[in-house]
Formats: structure tokens, sequence, C-alpha cells
């Protein structure tokens, strides 16, 4: 029911495709510029530790900041090609009505209709 009520709304508004499309990949790369940046020290040291922990172990430091520094002169076209690819396959990835089809499991519809039938600015003229 809830799933269908959100099909109805949205269906009408615009489609996920369409505020996707609105995206300016440029734009949001720019945006997740410093966060990745930030990140990328991080994701590169857990990546080597779990495929060459070794080997990256016996890296000296100064190396590490250099392929580091080359992971991150790559993240703005990665991000680009990413964002091309995420948006060929949306609808796999995005789904509206996720929260919809759970919330049976949120909302006691039992004390939901005792709200509304005992609610006190409700209109009990007929």
């Amino acid at each position: 029911m809830a799933a269908q009520m959100v099909d109805s709304l949205t269906s009408e508004i615009t489609t996920t495709q369409e505020l996707f499309d609105q995206l300016d990949p440029d734009e949001l790369v720019e945006e997740l510029a410093g966060p990745l940046r930030e990140a990328t020290y991080e994701i590169v040291d857990a990546m080597m530790l779990s495929l060459q922990p070794q080997m990256w172990r016996a890296i000296p430091d100064q190396i590490k900041d250099l392929i580091v520094r080359g992971v991150e002169l790559r993240m703005p076209a990665a991000s680009r090609s990413m964002f091309e690819q995420f948006k060929g396959q949306l609808d796999q990835f995005v789904y509206v009505k996720h929260p919809a089809d759970h919330i049976g499991e949120l909302v006691d519809w039992s004390d939901v209709g005792s709200v509304l039938l005992h609610h006190p600015n409700r209109d009990t003229r007929g």
C-alpha cells in the first residue's frame, strides 16, 4: 500500500533518472574532491594491507606518499567514470520505494487508526 502511494506521488513529480540527470558530473567531482583527498591515504593503506601486507609494510613512507599522490591525481577521472557507469545502472542502486516497503516494520497501524479515530480535533459531526 505504501509503495503504491510512493509510486503515485513520485511518478507525477519526477523520476530518479530525471533527478540524476540534473547533476553535473564536474560539479559533483569538485564537491567530492576534498573528502576523497582526505580519505585517499586511508583507502590505499587499507587496500594494500589487505592485498599485499608484507610488501606495503616494507615500502618506505616516501614511496607510499608517491603512490597515494598518484591515486589522488587519478581520482577526478575515476570519479567521472564511476558517475557515468552509475548513471547507466541507476535503477540497480537507487530504490525510492525502499522506505515505503518497510514502513510496516516502523508503524503500528492499529495505533495510527486509534489516534485518527479519537483525535480531539476530529469533527465528529456527520
